[in-house]
């Protein structure tokens, strides 16, 4: 379990004290709430249409032979501009490299004069970042590499708030995006149509996510934290489809190596040719499996359970275990090649080390042949002298 300390600034937390030890210095913009209750919708006019046609999520990659920020946009997604009489707001997560330095992340934040906060400690910055003068977005800068701003378009996520950040980047990648839908149900609202809401939350109070689309719901403070656990599920995909591009990208430099090896032909590969491949897929189901938490449940998690449901229903949305299995699956074919080549590899070595000795033992008896005339030789002379 992450020890992470309250900030006394915040709130006295809506009645979930165990969560306490994990939030760090909220900013002063947030106000506090006093309860965590479920705001009823006592004059809520919802127009709910349950056969709506909804956007088909679609991971979009962003690439640039100049620079991984200088990026163009093309929105994949068919335009809805409002569910349950709600403006559809995006979300978007891109994951930019191996990981962010937050202490340089701040640092960056500080001399821009932007406010930035310790959301949790060591894991997550929360900062305010303005997008044009009307705009002011909430970004969420993650160690594992992943930026999460909400209600903000894709287009200026990768130009306006990516390069901020470039300098605390460590090891860039390819940038991947994942861009999703929400709407941000007002405290004011009622529950005249609470019945009718069930359809879309299951009857649990709280945020939820009804087809493809993340619903904020509750305190301005209950709402930050599902915003970071959100934020969370939705960075579970970008980051597996960095590992799912490098898998690609792998199987695609050794395709020829394989079609090769079908037909017969001989293979011209080095040791470190060999070694190379297998090592980069060690590396890869490491990432996936051993040094991150994307097949699993963040500690952060395990004592919310409300949190907990958040951050599962957006995996499930993203269909992250899904792919996480499918991953796990092409590693296993990949890494069965690579272990063919080792094998080809030994063999090969193997075959070399057998002539080596072939030619010595020829050698030896050429020399031992040699040796054994010229002695013949000698007796011969000897003899022939005793003779005389």
């Amino acid at each position: 379990m992450i020890p992470l300390k309250f900030a006394p600034k915040f709130i006295t937390l809506i009645q979930r004290p165990r969560l306490t030890r994990f939030i760090k210095g909220t900013p002063n913009w947030i106000q506090t709430p006093t309860t965590r209750q479920f705001q009823t919708f006592n004059n809520l006019q919802y127009a709910l249409k349950p056969k709506q046609t909804l956007p088909t999520r679609k991971l979009t990659k962003k690439s640039s032979s100049d620079s991984p920020f200088n990026i163009s946009f093309t929105r994949a997604k068919e335009e809805l501009t409002s569910y349950l009489n709600h403006p559809i707001k995006p979300v978007v997560s891109a994951t930019t490299c191996e990981e962010y330095d937050l202490q340089k992340v701040t640092s960056i934040l500080s001399k821009k004069q932007l406010s930035a906060s310790n959301i949790v400690s060591g894991e997550t910055v929360l900062c305010k970042i303005p997008i044009d003068e009307n705009q002011i977005a909430d970004v969420f800068v993650m160690k594992t590499g992943t930026i999460v701003a909400w209600d903000v378009e894709e287009s200026d996520v990768l130009n306006k708030i990516v390069p901020i950040f470039k300098d605390a980047s460590v090891t860039p990648y390819i940038v991947e995006t994942e861009d999703l839908d929400y709407v941000d149900l007002e405290n004011s609202d009622c529950d005249s149509n609470a019945e009718e809401l069930k359809e879309y939350n299951n009857g649990n109070p709280g945020s939820f996510v009804s087809k493809e689309i993340i619903c904020l719901n509750g305190s301005p403070g209950d709402k930050l934290l599902d915003k970071v656990a959100f934020s969370y599920g939705i960075s579970r995909s970008t980051r597996l489809a960095i590992l799912e591009s490098s898998l690609e990208r792998h199987i695609n430099m050794t395709k020829d190596t394989t079609k090769k090896l079908s037909r017969g032909e001989r293979l011209r590969l080095s040791a470190k040719d060999v070694l190379s491949s297998s090592g980069r897929l060690l590396l890869l189901r490491g990432k996936l499996n051993l040094y991150s938490q994307l097949t699993e449940t963040p500690d952060l998690y395990w004592d919310e359970p409300n949190l907990e449901k958040i951050y599962t229903d957006i995996s499930k949305v993203l269909e992250v275990n899904a792919r996480a299995n499918v991953l796990n699956k092409k590693l296993d074919y990949a890494s069965e090649d690579a272990q063919t080549l080792v094998e080809l590899l030994k063999s090969r070595n193997e075959s070399k080390l057998e002539w080596i000795i072939i030619y010595l033992i020829v050698i030896e008896v050429c020399f031992e042949t040699y040796h054994f005339y010229e002695r013949f030789l000698e007796k011969k002379l000897e003899s022939e002298t005793v003779q005389t």
